[in-house]
């Protein structure tokens, strides 16, 4: 039996690299995502809860595709089980 998860994950891996989206649960980790993508002062970042953080020009993008992705496991889910 498959979970949700096994529907978005490989999905989700694919637009967290494409949007820069980086998770940080302590300060290193934090100033290393900061800097992997290039924030700064001129390039801020958002918090998207549960230690996701990406720049905040790419915000509407990563929400919209979150929800796709979303919606699109479901789907695969109800058809295959």
């Amino acid at each position: 039996m498959k979970y949700l998860s096994d529907y978005t994950n490989e999905a989700q891996t694919e637009m967290f690299e494409k949007y820069g989206v980086f998770f940080a649960f302590s300060k290193e980790q934090f100033e290393k995502g900061m800097k992997k993508v290039g924030a700064d002062e001129s390039n801020r970042i958002s918090d998207f809860g549960n230690g996701m953080y990406a720049l905040s020009k790419n915000a509407d993008a990563i929400i919209e595709a979150l929800d796709n992705i979303h919606k699109d496991a479901i789907a695969r889910d109800i058809e295959e089980n």
